[in-house]
């Protein structure tokens, strides 16, 4: 099996999951995962095709007219690609952070419009912040007795902590920016190192 990894997102939800739809695949992207992991909706219909030409995975008999309505189950095979896929270590991040990269070259974009993206990336952490706490709520009320339980919440407790260091980092830096246009870089440096005693990074 070519490296893929809507493939194995896909067999690892189906695995999890049971028979699914597509369409039902697609939820379990946004509403599961998508905290953490993103997939193009328009690969999923293609590499349902290729799991199943490729017998990873089965499809049912539909039980109406029209796609949405056919559902896959995982094949023995898939399982065991799955298997395999899982046991490999995961491969090392490449960062990528096009803010980040943006605000690096912030003297010649200027402060006015690092700020905007920068309280734009607050707005964003603090409305993500919310949609993980809904995830939150959801697995602890529908996986209580479930096996999945565990490792849900470990995913869910990630995201709380990540999207909680990003929000603050963003409310920091405003701090920051503030700073400069009003002391320069003297105020700077005492902001900065406010911020991080308050965090507990000094």
């Amino acid at each position: 099996m070519r490296e893929r990894n809507t493939g194995h997102v896909i067999l690892g939800i189906l695995a999890v999951g049971g028979d699914l739809s597509g369409y039902e695949i697609r939820q379990w992207v946004a509403q599961a995962i998508g905290f953490f992991w993103s997939e193009s909706f328009g690969q999923i219909y293609p590499e349902l095709q290729r799991l199943t030409k490729a017998r990873l995975i089965k499809a049912l008999p539909g039980e109406g007219k029209g796609r949405e309505i056919k559902r896959y189950r995982i094949a023995a095979a898939g399982r065991a690609e799955l298997e395999r896929w899982l046991a490999r270590a995961p491969r090392p991040e490449r960062p990528r952070n096009e803010l980040l990269l943006k605000i690096f070259f912030g003297p010649v974009a200027g402060a006015p419009g690092v700020r905007a993206f920068v309280d734009e990336a607050a707005k964003v952490q603090s409305a993500r912040r919310q949609s993980i706490a809904a995830a939150e709520d959801l697995v602890i009320r529908e996986d209580r007795a479930a096996d999945t339980l565990v490792y849900s919440l470990i995913t869910v407790l990630s995201g709380q902590f990540v999207t909680a260091a990003r929000e603050a980092w963003a409310r920091a830096s405003l701090d920051l920016l503030d700073a400069h246009e009003a002391g320069g870089n003297k105020a700077v440096l005492r902001a900065y190192a406010k911020a991080k005693k308050v965090r507990g990074l000094s």
